[in-house]
C-alpha cells in the first residue's frame, strides 16, 4: 500500500467512532447550559472537520502530487490552525461557563 493512501485510511473510522462518541455524551450535553453545548458541538465539528475532513484533502494532493508541493504545506498548515482555533473556542466555552458558575456562587459580602 502507497504511503499516501495509509495516511487517509483511518479518517472513516475516526468518523464513525466520533460519532458514537457524541451519542455517549448526549446525556452530559443535555446537562449544561445551552450556550456552552453549543460551544463543544460546534469545536467538536470544527476539529473533526479539520482533522479528518483536510487529512482527507491532504491524502489527495499527497497521491496526486506529492508532500513536497506548496499546496500540500498550505493545506497541512491550514488544518493545524483550524485545530489551534477550535481549541481556542473550547477553552473560551468553559472559562465563560466557570465565570457564569462563579457568580451564581460567589458569597455575599
Amino acid at each position: 500500500m502507497p504511503e499516501q493512501s495509509r495516511t487517509r485510511i483511518w479518517a472513516a473510522p475516526a468518523g464513525i467512532i466520533s460519532l458514537l462518541g457524541l451519542a455517549a455524551f448526549i446525556p452530559f450535553l443535555r446537562s449544561l447550559p445551552l450556550r456552552l453545548t453549543v460551544l463543544m458541538l460546534l469545536s467538536a465539528a470544527l476539529f473533526l472537520g479539520g482533522a479528518v475532513g483536510l487529512q482527507m484533502v491532504g491524502g489527495k494532493i499527497a497521491e496526486a502530487e506529492s508532500t513536497e508541493v506548496f499546496w500540500y504545506r498550505v493545506e497541512t498548515n491550514l488544518e493545524e490552525a483550524l485545530e489551534l482555533a477550535v481549541v481556542l473556542i473550547f477553552i473560551y466555552g468553559l472559562l465563560w461557563y466557570l465565570d457564569r458558575r462563579a457568580e451564581t456562587t460567589a458569597p455575599d459580602r
